[in-house]
């Protein structure tokens, strides 16, 4: 397995690269080796910072346990407090870079320029979600953001020579496997998404999905962004 680094780093947060087949975080109170563990080793003041769930540390938002990628680590209770803030008004933006399969022989000039739903969890364990719009369907447990659908931008999408299909894309407050789903639902499972996938598209391999990129501002008002671009 690939290991994580530092991407970047100063004295507020650090940009670390979680490598894929590890947590980001605990799930709630497990033993499995983390990422919080990991930078926990070479900055142990990231337990004490404190966000929505006290065993997260200062990690500020998850990836998937096979996606790869850029992950923002706040290393003060003031950075991670300011932070959160622009996450709730929609300020902290994420990119990632998705490889797929075309399912439906859709025009790339056709594509939506984005996807947006509701969620609803399901299977076993109610691992998976599946996108819901409205009317919602009763006695479903719907979830949505801050009232609104979910929303999937497609900024780029790019023809590769193996007759895949590279999306860049970007979202706000994310909910759990969101972009693997919009990206099934429309026709274009990612590669190796042995959830969401159809059984063409999952071969060996990783998930061909990376966390490439994200923005925030500073309280004074300066535009921050990290990008590590995947590659196409």
């Amino acid at each position: 397995m690939a290991s994580p680094y530092i991407f970047a780093e100063t004295l507020s947060y650090a940009v670390l690269y979680k490598p894929p087949h590890l947590h980001s975080v605990p799930l709630k109170r497990d033993t499995a080796y983390t990422l919080l563990d990991w930078y926990a080793e070479t900055f142990p003041s990231i337990r004490e910072v404190q966000g929505r769930n006290p065993w997260e540390g200062g990690i500020v938002h998850r990836l998937d346990y096979e996606t790869k990628g850029l992950v923002l680590a706040a290393k003060t209770q003031a950075f991670l407090d300011h932070i959160l803030v622009q996450q709730e008004r929609g300020f902290f933006i994420k990119e990632y870079c998705s490889i797929t399969k075309d399912t439906k022989g859709t025009s790339i000039d056709k594509f939506p320029a984005s996807v947006e739903s509701a969620f609803s969890p399901f299977g076993p364990g109610r691992r998976m979600v599946k996108p819901v719009l409205k009317p919602f369907p009763k006695n479903k447990d719907i979830c949505l953001d801050q009232g609104r659908y979910y929303c999937t931008k497609i900024i780029e999408s790019v023809n590769r020579r193996d007759g895949t299909i590279c999306f860049h894309l970007q979202i706000k407050r994310g909910f759990r496997h969101q972009i693997r789903c919009h990206l099934a639902w429309i026709g274009f499972p990612i590669v190796n998404d042995s959830l969401y996938g159809v059984p063409y598209s999952v071969q060996r391999g990783e998930l061909a999905l990376t966390a490439e990129a994200f923005s925030f501002f500073e309280k004074d008002g300066t535009l921050i962004r990290h990008t590590i671009r995947a590659s196409q």
